[in-house]
């Protein structure tokens, strides 16, 4: 039976197009595909809907999962919306908030999504995006009842100051997004065909065979990848669309582009038949062309990276699947299980984690911390009071971490009386984990105020904070770390002896919206621990869980390197404690804890007794150090501040190894590559790749043949061009090029010299780099494909070293120490 061109989106095929019986089988098999998904997604949906019905809310939680996965790329909005439901029940509100809003991207005008994420928002204490929501549903006319008591609930929150610090970092129109009135987005409406080809991947590098006249080796066996990307549009043929030829932009050409350029097969209803949009897209483009990598550019373009939904081709995971408590007859099981986690030690010793708000992705987010603490102790968590009481109880408890905000919350008023009891009793308490991401500061001081301290919720901003080496508990572990950076919401109040880490006269804001301002109050602290009674209490403010921050959780609980001071009464004569031991003799709290200097421990001679002594050193242009190499520092377009302050815990590395000589102008550059060059050069910023540095390069392409090691850092990645990165690649003869932008965990290359060299290297890391291509074997991590963040090379007898990381990671640190020679081992020579 003859194919009639006009089934196909109205598109104007000719009658004899040797296409159509193709594209009619590909529509043919879509439909098998589209209605096998169906009839399971239906079938899911409604068993989920019958044990929602029953109560039994996690596992309607996962029969929706099921369904959404089984969906592919195009799921029904209904099942977003229910899964929001299901997540509200057992209070999984960041699951919720997510799914919701999913649901609203496919469907603007549901009106429960819209009512189930403003109850999220509710349950987060984001009482600002709650009202938004709210509001939207009442201007639309659906305010019922229901939804008009839970506006005047939010906004009488808002008012009482109870919405957390992360309510603040959303505009009104972040909260409101999608609009009930807005445009439907049209990335949402592509599908799959669910084919081997949409599925194979191959090296991530786009086959122009499959794309033009068809591979002949099949998904099974082509290298290169078949699978839809961020650089292209499927068509309905299954071939990858340039999306640069629809915005007429491709300068390869349709012989040599790996995609193809043919219009004929896509589906009418996209963009790239929309004038308006295509113009709009055009000047998007034109913006930052040769500024940012096509990824990056389109992505921004098209796709909504904060939303659950991925683009076209990836993985669409929607949402883990919630962990429901264990059944009695899984019980045996699940202890089994524990056990077979924890180390060789005694069985009755065990560290409790109080996990009472469980925003599903703490585990996650502190993986680093939870390998630790079991590499040293049991761990058993506790999720309600009765848990708490009992494992309290239980003999050989040896401290308790806090993992979450819900300690302060009013409902659990009791259970922090029974932790500030054990406290004063001689038990260790240290808050943490999710804590500081979710907590008000009239909850922060109530709760404090239970174990009779005077602290208080300070600033929340990131920068480099400095060892104390006032604080006992920094005195019996020297292994924690000098300095690193974090953002965090700092303690206020607490006795200068209580911390840690905190800030000195050379801490800055990091941040790469705000400027590096000084930081003003250098008496809050992130990390504080002090006596309380016979015991101890220790707080991080670490909102991000970072690497960094496992150590002073180790410490502060008596498992780093050395143990915590026995729980006896303090002496009455003065001891070297963090704090004078509070008074046990009132039968209802202890005292506040005295704020006097003469009664803390011995500290270091500062400039003020109040401040951590300073740690980091200045940012003079040298400092002496134990190495009598020299590290040259150029930044040429005056971010050479800016670096310190971003990648101070890099210059603090950097000054303990080597002479370290700052460069900000080209004569100064020029100067400081004659003889005797300095031993490596670490080039910060992107100045070296403009026309008017041009004369420049030869000198750092001399320097590397003659022996010297170059590396560029810091903000390099950031700034630099594609193409002018490209271009200087090419002077020193190589054909790196940069390619994908994108945050991922990149594993090193063990058969890489430079790593066989350093074993100390980190086994892997997460980073958000600009990576580079066509770099052979020179790249020191990567993700399996054929691209790395970081490179380093021999050339002639130097050596030529990069790092795309654009966060300036603490993992990085050792990754420039060792291309500069400076970590486990010289560099060859």
């Amino acid at each position: 039976m003859p194919v009639d061109p006009r089934d196909f989106h109205a598109r104007n095929l000719d009658a004899n197009d040797p296409n159509l019986e193709a594209l009619e089988k590909r529509k043919q098999k879509r439909e098998v595909i589209a209605n096998r998904r169906k009839s399971e997604v239906n079938t899911l949906k409604e068993e989920g809907n019958r044990l929602f019905r029953a109560g039994d809310y996690y596992a309607a939680i996962s029969c929706y999962t099921q369904a959404l996965n089984v969906a592919g790329n195009k799921p029904d909005p209904v099942l977003f919306s229910n899964t929001a439901a299901g997540c509200l029940k057992v209070e999984m509100y960041p699951q919720a908030e997510r799914t919701a809003r999913t649901a609203l991207r496919g469907d603007h005008k549901n009106v429960k999504a819209r009512y189930r994420r403003g109850m999220a928002r509710m349950g987060m204490k984001r009482y600002r995006g709650a009202i938004v929501d709210f509001k939207t549903l009442i201007a639309h006319g659906h305010g019922s009842d229901e939804v008009r008591k839970a506006l005047r609930d939010a906004e009488k929150a808002l008012d009482d100051g109870l919405n957390t610090l992360s309510d603040e970092d959303y505009a009104s129109d972040d909260y409101a997004y999608p609009g009930f009135d807005q445009p439907m987005d049209d990335d949402l409406e592509q599908d799959q065909s669910g084919t081997s080809d949409c599925e194979h991947a191959g090296n991530g590098i786009a086959c122009r065979a499959y794309n033009h006249s068809g591979c002949s080796r099949g998904s099974k066996s082509c290298p290169f990848s078949h699978k839809p990307d961020k650089k292209s549009v499927r068509d309905d043929l299954g071939k990858n669309v340039c999306m640069r030829f629809l915005l007429n932009s491709c300068k390869t050409g349709a012989e040599k582009c790996a995609y193809s350029h043919t219009r004929a097969y896509l589906p009418e209803w996209g963009w790239w038949h929309n004038p308006e949009t295509l113009e709009a897209n055009r000047r998007f483009l034109a913006m930052y062309d040769g500024v940012r990598p096509d990824e990056v550019i389109f992505t921004d373009m098209f796709f909504d990276t904060g939303s659950a939904i991925p683009y076209e081709g990836e993985a669409a995971t929607w949402l883990p699947l919630p962990v429901p408590p264990p059944r009695p007859n899984e019980k045996r099981k699940n202890k089994k299980k524990i056990q077979e986690q924890t180390p060789a030690v005694s069985s009755d010793v065990f560290v409790m984690l109080v996990v009472l708000e469980d925003d599903g992705f703490w585990h996650e987010i502190h993986d680093h911390l939870l390998k630790a603490l079991r590499s040293k102790t049991t761990l058993k968590q506790a999720t309600a009071k009765a848990q708490v009481q009992a494992l309290l109880a239980t003999p050989g408890l040896a401290g308790i971490l806090v993992v979450d905000a819900g300690i302060a919350r009013k409902a659990n008023a009791s259970i922090a009386d029974e932790l500030a009891a054990y406290v004063k009793r001689g038990g260790t308490v240290v808050i943490g984990g999710q804590f500081s991401n979710h907590i008000t500061p009239k909850e922060m001081k109530t709760l404090t105020q239970k174990f009779g301290l005077p602290w208080t919720m300070g600033d929340y901003h990131r920068t480099t904070h400095a060892r104390n080496p006032g604080s006992a508990t920094v005195q019996r572990n020297p292994s924690l770390p000098k300095s690193y950076s974090m953002k965090a919401v700092h303690i206020a109040g607490a006795d200068s002896a209580a911390a840690l880490y905190g800030p000195t006269d050379n801490s800055r804001i990091e941040s790469h919206v705000f400027a590096p301002e000084k930081i003003g109050k250098l008496t809050q602290y992130p990390a504080v621990h002090t006596r309380v009674g016979q015991g101890y209490l220790g707080y991080i403010g670490d909102v991000n869980g970072e690497n960094d921050s496992t150590a002073p959780v180790l410490a502060m609980l008596g498992l780093l390197d050395a143990p915590l001071p026995s729980v006896q009464p303090a002496p009455s004569q003065p001891q070297p404690s963090t704090t004078p031991k509070a008074s046990t003799s009132s039968s209802t709290a202890a005292p506040k804890v005295s704020t006097s200097s003469s009664t803390t421990a011995p500290r270091a001679s500062t400039s003020s007794a109040s401040t951590v002594p300073t740690a980091l050193p200045s940012s003079s242009s040298s400092t002496t150090a134990s190495s009598d190499k020299t590290i040259a520092i150029i930044a040429l377009s005056g971010m050479l501040d800016m670096f310190e302050s971003i990648h101070a815990h890099l210059v603090t590395s950097l000054k303990d190894k080597a002479k370290v000589v700052s460069v900000t102008t080209l004569a100064q550059a020029k100067k400081v590559l004659q003889a005797p060059a300095p031993a490596g050069v670490l080039i910060v910023d992107a100045a070296v790749t403009e026309k008017k540095y041009k004369d420049f390069v030869p000198s750092l392409v001399s320097y590397v043949g003659n022996g010297g090691s170059l590396v560029f850092a810091g903000a390099f990645s950031s700034f630099a061009r594609p193409l002018n990165m490209n271009k200087l690649w090419k002077a020193f003869g190589m054909g790196w090029e940069a390619a994908s932008y994108h945050r991922m965990e990149f594993e090193k290359e063990l058969d890489h010299a430079t790593v066989a060299r350093n074993p100390s290297l980190p086994t892997k890391y997460s980073m958000k780099a600009l990576q580079l291509k066509n770099i052979g074997s020179s790249g020191l991590y990567s993700e399996g494909l054929p691209e790395s963040p970081i490179v380093h090379k021999r050339i002639r007898s130097g050596y030529l070293g990069y790092v795309g990381d654009v966060n300036g990671e603490n993992e990085t640190t050792p990754c420039v120490l060792a291309m500069l020679g400076l970590l486990d081992a010289e560099l060859l020579q």
